[in-house]
């Protein structure tokens, strides 16, 4: 996250220096700076690479996901080679890198007999367009419900996944396709932009800014709302007691705002290591998220 709190020194210095700034303002009249918080999203919360890896390992098949009028993005389909796929996992990364640069976190889940689609909304890898909010959410939907009209995964269960702002995107996925989700795992998972941002302010000023004008960071949608109205789905929220850059606090407040049923998994690590560095467990903790409630 080191991105996010160089970009949030960026975006404040802009800030700064419009003529209507706060700063030059009485404490009494201070009010939120003006500027297009929409505009900022993509130089704040989000760190793609260009840069795509081959992944050779599982025989990665690319598949694009074309819609009219919109950026055009990829994701990459892996299976399990020794035997038939028990269920899908819909995998959402973080904001840096792209899907190509996490093949050691898929490579758990394939061994442990899931078949992978890891997929890169628009701005990340080869997939075209800049990264907003909106944007973001827009192509995850259209992409999973293309994942799940395949004929491999129509009749299984299907597990979506998603990793720091991943997790965000995750719960607002599920959010709009209840119906077709068996279970939601998240790790390292971004409550809300907002919260990410606090959390991630180089310095206590811009702390300080973010905190008393909530209005300069852009929230279409929230997981810590969303996760709320996820009734009935079965929820992993994983959480790293040592997370520098979404802590744990952040962790129990989205489990306390879950609807039930919900498990917490509270590891130890750096963000989002858990794939690597717990793979067996994780296996085996989303293998018991699919079992019936009574099993579970």
């Amino acid at each position: 996250m080191k991105y996010l709190r160089a970009s949030l020194l960026a975006a404040f210095a802009l800030i700064a220096l419009q003529p209507d700034s706060s700063a030059q303002m009485p404490p009494s009249a201070a009010t939120p700076p003006s500027f297009d918080a929409t505009a900022q999203e993509t130089r704040m919360f989000y760190f793609p690479s260009r840069e795509v890896r081959p992944m050779n390992k599982w025989g990665a098949t690319e598949v694009a996901v074309v819609r009219t009028g919109e950026p055009t993005t990829y994701g990459y389909l892996m299976s399990p080679t020794a035997r038939a796929h028990e269920a899908s996992v819909f995998f959402l990364h973080g904001a840096g890198a792209n899907a190509t640069h996490f093949e050691a976190m898929y490579i758990p889940l394939i061994s442990g007999g899931f078949q992978v689609f890891a997929y890169d909304w628009r701005g990340y890898g080869k997939s075209e367009g800049v990264s907003t909010h909106l944007g973001a959410r827009s192509d995850v939907i259209a992409a999973f419900d293309q994942f799940v009209s395949r004929p491999d995964v129509v009749g299984k269960p299907v597990v979506v996944y998603g990793q720091s702002i991943g997790g965000q995107l995750a719960i607002a996925l599920a959010n709009a396709r209840r119906e077709r989700i068996t279970a939601l795992v998240v790790d390292g998972s971004a409550t809300s932009f907002l919260e990410l941002a606090i959390d991630n302010a180089p310095n206590p000023a811009l702390k300080a800014a973010l905190t008393t004008n909530p209005s300069i960071v852009s929230e279409p949608y929230r997981a810590i709302d969303d996760i709320a109205q996820l009734h009935a789905l079965p929820k992993l929220i994983i959480q790293s007691a040592d997370d520098s850059n979404v802590p744990r606090a952040r962790g129990e407040a989205l489990l306390a705002a879950a609807a039930t049923p919900k498990q917490f998994w509270l590891t130890q690590g750096p963000h989002i290591a858990t794939l690597t560095r717990f793979p067996d467990e994780t296996v085996q903790r989303l293998r018991a998220l699919l079992k019936p409630p009574a099993q579970q």
